[in-house]
């Protein structure tokens, strides 16, 4: 029987990213990576990426935006809080990518896989190519632009100290974005496409915002940024 009582690790405050886009970061147990939650607020209630437990003073904060309508568990391995979330909100609609589905139905119901989710009018999820079902990447598209959610198959981790740190920085997958070598073990089955994915993504019209499955989203050149990560998976030929 999954734990449903609502466990808050430390978070930081709910921070506007942009235009009807919100996030909210806070720790993992044992872990110096970080997590985060995004909340777009929607025109019948928020769409919530990769839910965390918050305390109750930014759970207010989060309900005067609108009420949980549909929640994304992003893989298997971010199924943590579903269950909170089921048990506090019951009315949820549960989204998962396919792979996932069996681990997260461990905790909690999934009611859709992404390809029986037909979006909402700003946000539409599709797979990462290169990962199979694994996992997608959540596009939302408001006024201000659209802005690219991923999952662990894309990350931004800055730079942090101690001894998993310093490998961290040797092997390059902190201080910029990368796909992490775990992630090129664990979730990444074809690179090439992955690579010409994210090249694809880099040229999505009207792009302003990219934000990594863990570490700090890219507003300055997304684009670029996209499309450097994309060349160091696949470089291009000469």
């Amino acid at each position: 029987m999954s734990d449903t009582s609502w466990r808050v690790l430390p978070h930081d405050p709910l921070e506007q990213l942009g235009d009807r886009l919100y996030r909210v970061e806070g720790d993992l147990p044992n872990l110096k990576i970080r997590r985060q939650m995004i909340v777009l607020v929607e025109d019948d209630g928020l769409l919530l990426h990769n839910p965390m437990c918050l305390d109750e003073a930014t759970m207010a904060r989060l309900l005067e935006l609108g009420q949980p309508t549909w929640v994304i568990v992003p893989s298997g391995f971010h199924r943590m809080d579903i269950a909170r979330y089921r048990e506090r909100f019951p009315g949820i609609t549960v989204l998962a990518p396919r792979a996932g589905r069996a681990r997260i139905e461990k905790v909690a119901r999934v009611d859709l896989v992404y390809e029986e989710f037909d979006g909402t009018s700003h946000a539409r999820i599709e797979y990462v190519a290169g990962v199979g079902d694994r996992e997608g990447v959540l596009v939302v598209d408001t006024e201000e632009g659209v802005t690219l959610v991923f999952n662990d198959v894309l990350m931004n981790i800055p730079h942090f100290g101690g001894v998993m740190g310093r490998i961290y920085r040797w092997i390059g997958d902190s201080g910029r974005p990368t796909v992490t070598r775990l992630a090129r073990l664990a979730i990444v089955r074809d690179r090439r496409a992955l690579a010409r994915h994210l090249r694809t993504l880099a040229d999505t019209p009207r792009l302003v915002r990219v934000v990594p499955g863990h570490g700090t989203p890219i507003s300055d050149d997304p684009a670029g940024a996209l499309r450097q990560v994309a060349d160091r998976l696949d470089p291009p030929r000469t």
